[in-house]
Parts: structure tokens; sequence; C-alpha cells
């Protein structure tokens, strides 16, 4: 900003004494950069990306669109407002603010183009295992927790709040987070281990090391599911079901079950040998 502000006053020299025309005149100028800036880069961000098969450089172009936009916009009013001649804890509260808002819009951005990164990862199927239609949702949503928690970070460097105390005090509660719910994280990586890995799939006839048998009906982060032959569906945590149960895959089929009703005709037996049956 301040390589910025040096090319632009001395623009703003021929209007001396004269704070809110020059502020005016940045404006005006941040608007007309932004848009022209906006417009010829993305243009030729858009041709390059054409020259691809892939739809993400595509989404990248679209969704870059914004915050390039407000970052110019942003910086131009944060000149202005130097110009502006107000008290300094007034420029550092009205930029401070700015600075959140650009903040915030890349943070937009981050949310966007992460989804649409993991959405891709997942479904190539055969580079990247660990990200799949069920493993899909964990990723965005610890994704979409780390650049929030960035943001926040970055947001209370811009208002100068010191953070080292809250950082403390977050990794104090990770840690006691971390104790009580290892049960639930080691499901969840397990969950993860098993979707990636792939020991067993949907559809096939599993021993399990208790005993029950049966055709896996759904893997997922917490849970597994199977259907014995009895039409009984038993549902075991994923934690437990990789450390206590052995599985041993049968075959790969798809079963059909039917239920005939027989009707068997009543023969009458005669169980004395001397006595003549009628």
């Amino acid at each position: 900003m301040e390589s910025i502000e040096a090319k632009v006053l001395p623009l703003l020299a021929q209007f001396p004494d004269q704070p809110y025309l020059q502020s005016l005149l940045v404006v005006i100028v941040t608007l007309l950069l932004a848009k022209g800036i906006s417009w010829t880069l993305l243009g030729i961000l858009k041709r390059l990306a054409g020259l691809t098969r892939a739809q993400f450089d595509d989404a990248l172009v679209d969704a870059l669109k914004t915050p390039l936009f407000y970052t110019i916009l942003m910086t131009g009013f944060s000149i202005a407002v130097h110009l502006l001649p107000l008290s300094e804890p007034t420029q550092h509260l009205t930029i401070a603010l700015l600075q959140t808002i650009g903040i915030f819009v890349w943070m937009r951005f981050a949310i966007s183009l992460s989804r649409e990164g993991l959405q891709t990862l997942a479904a190539d199927l055969h580079r990247f295992n660990y990200i799949q239609a069920q493993t899909l949702p964990l990723f965005e949503n610890l994704v979409v927790l780390l650049i929030i928690a960035i943001a926040l970070y970055l947001v209370f460097i811009s208002w100068g709040i010191d953070m080292s105390a809250w950082l403390a005090s977050a990794g104090i509660v990770g840690i006691a987070v971390g104790f009580a719910a290892k049960d639930t994280l080691a499901n969840l990586f397990s969950g993860v281990l098993i979707l990636a890995d792939s020991p067993y799939k949907i559809g096939d006839y599993i021993v399990l090391d208790s005993g029950e048998r049966g055709a896996v009906t759904h893997i997922g982060i917490r849970s597994t599911r199977m259907l014995t032959r009895d039409d009984v569906e038993l549902t075991s945590v994923t934690y437990e079901f990789v450390c206590v149960c052995v599985c041993v895959c049968v075959c790969v089929c798809v079963c059909v079950r039917a239920c005939v009703r027989a009707c068997v005709p009543c023969v009458r037996v005669c169980l004395c040998p001397c006595v003549w049956c009628p």
C-alpha cells in the first residue's frame, strides 16, 4: 500500500490543502483501476484456462474476480483514509475495518476454492484414495474450520489484539478435547483408513472373528453395517470393527433372497404292523 501511495501522492500534489477532494479522486481512480485490472487480468486468465481440459482452473478464475476487485478497492480506500484529516484512532479503526472486510472476502474465496478442489480430487478415485464420496464432507469441514481459524487470527492481528494468550489457551483446550474425544477421533481415523485402504468394500461377504457373517451394506466414517443371512443388520463402531474383528472376504456377488411357499401333502403312516390302515 505504501508503494501505491508513493506513486499516487505526486499526482495529488496539484490539489494542495484539499484533502477531501484528494480522497475523492483516489476513490474514483481506485474504482477505475479495479475494474480495468479485473477485466484485463481475468480475461487473460480465462483464455489460458480455456486451453486445458480441467474444470478447476475455470472455477479458480471465476472465483478470483470478487477478491481481486475488493483487494484493489480496499487498498485505495485505505489511501483515501490516510489523506483525510482524521484523528489517529479514527484512522486506525477505519483501516482495521477495511482490512477485516478484505479478510472475509478472501476467506469466502478460499472456502469455495477448497470445496471445488476437494470435489475434483474426490472425482479421481485412482490417484486420491483418501478423498472419496464418504470422506469428502469430513475433509470439507476440516478445511473450512482451518480457513476460518486463519481468518480470525488475521482479523485479530489487524485490530492489534495480542494472540499469544489465546493461542496458549487454545492449545490447552485442544489437549483436553483430544483426551475427552479420543474414542470419537479413533473412529474417524479408522473410518478414513478403511475407506482409503479398502480391505473390504460394499457387497463383500465377510466373516467376523466373533462368528457373525454377512454382506457389507454400508461403510461409514464412524460405523460399518453388515446384513446376515437371517436378514439381520448388524452395526458396529468402525474402531472396534478394525481392532477386534478379523474380516475375511469370501466372495463379491449380488445375492437375491426369495421366500417360496410350498404345499406338502399330508401322508398317513401306519405305526402298527398288525393292523391294516384304512
